[in-house]
C-alpha cells in the first residue's frame, strides 16, 4: 500500500504515466500468484500498460514473464512457441531499458528457461554492475548455479539476497530449499520448502521438491501426502514431462530428484 504521491515517484523511473504504473502493479500481483488463469489476466494487465505507454520497458518484461510461466508450467499446448515470445518480448524490453537492471533480470531468466545458463549468468551480472545490491539478481544466479551442480554457491548468493530484501517472496525459499535438497541437507530443505509452500501452496515445483526432500527425512507420510497434492495440482503429472522443462543441466542432480520421486510414486 503506498501513497498517491509515492506511487508517482516510483512510476516516473520505469514511465510517466501513473495509469500505466498501476496497471503494471495489479500485473505484477497477479503474475506472482502462480495460476494459469491469474497468468493471462496478469499479460492483459501488462498489455493494457502498454497501450498507455508503448515504451514502458518493465511492462514488456512482464508480457515476456507470462509466456515464460505458460512454458514452464506447461499451460499452454505449444511450449515452444510460448517461449519464442517471451524471448521476443524480453529482447524488446531489454531494447527499450537497456539501463534496467529488472529489464536485465528478466531477460536472464529467458535465457534460464531456454537452458543458456552462461548468457543468463553474462546478463545478471550487468544487472548487478547497474545495483550491486538488487536482490533479485542474486537469487537468480543462485538458482542457476543450482542447475549447473553448485548448489553450495547457491546458499552463499540467496543468503545475500536474503539479507539485502528481508521482506523475500516465495521463490527465495524454493531456490534456497533446492539447494539444500540437492547437498543432502533434507531437514534444512524442507524447513525452507515449506515456507515456500506456506506462501504459495500453488506453485507445483515447490511442491515437487518439498517431497523430493521429505523422502530424505523420516516423514514418508508427509512425502506421499505431498505427491498428493501434486496430482491435485496437475492431474496426470508426468515427470519425465516436468523434467523436458526444468533448466537443471546436472545429470547426478536429474537422477537424484527422478530417485527421490519415483520412491513416492510419481513416476516417468
Amino acid at each position: 500500500s503506498v501513497t498517491t504521491g509515492e506511487r508517482r515517484r516510483l512510476a516516473r523511473r520505469c514511465t510517466q504515466s501513473a495509469e500505466a504504473y498501476d496497471l503494471f502493479l495489479r500485473a505484477q500481483a497477479k503474475l506472482l500468484a502462480g495460476r494459469a488463469t491469474e497468468n493471462r489476466h496478469a499479460r492483459e494487465l501488462y498489455q493494457r500498460a502498454l497501450s498507455v505507454d508503448p515504451s514502458f520497458a518493465r511492462a514488456l518484461g512482464g508480457v515476456a514473464l507470462t509466456h515464460a510461466a505458460d512454458y514452464r508450467n506447461q499451460w499452454v499446448a505449444d511450449g515452444v512457441a510460448a517461449l519464442a515470445l517471451a524471448r521476443q518480448a524480453a529482447e524488446a524490453a531489454a531494447s527499450v531499458g537497456p539501463d534496467l537492471p529488472e529489464v536485465l533480470w528478466v531477460l536472464a531468466y529467458v535465457h534460464v528457461r531456454e537452458g543458456d545458463h552462461e548468457t543468463a549468468l553474462r546478463e545478471l551480472d550487468r544487472s548487478l554492475t547497474l545495483d550491486p545490491s538488487f536482490a533479485d539478481a542474486y537469487a537468480l544466479k543462485g538458482g542457476v548455479m543450482t542447475y549447473l551442480g553448485a548448489p553450495a554457491e547457491t546458499v552463499t548468493l540467496v543468503t545475500h539476497a536474503m539479507r539485502l530484501n528481508p521482506a523475500a517472496g516465495y521463490l527465495y525459499f524454493l531456490i534456497l530449499g533446492r539447494a539444500l535438497f540437492y547437498m543432502g541437507a533434507a531437514d534444512e530443505a524442507v524447513l525452507n520448502l515449506r515456507e515456500a509452500a506456506a506462501r504459495n501452496p500453488a506453485n507445483l515445483e515447490v511442491r515437487i521438491y518439498l517431497a523430493a526432500a521429505l523422502t530424505g527425512t523420516s516423514d514418508q507420510d508427509a512425502a506421499e501426502w505431498e505427491a498428493l497434492e501434486i496430482a491435485n495440482l496437475a492431474p496426470g503429472f508426468s515427470l519425465k514431462s516436468w523434467l523436458e522443462r526444468h533448466p537443471l543441466r546436472d545429470a547426478g542432480h536429474r537422477e537424484r530428484l527422478t530417485s527421490a520421486l519415483q520412491g513416492i510414486g510419481l513416476s516417468q
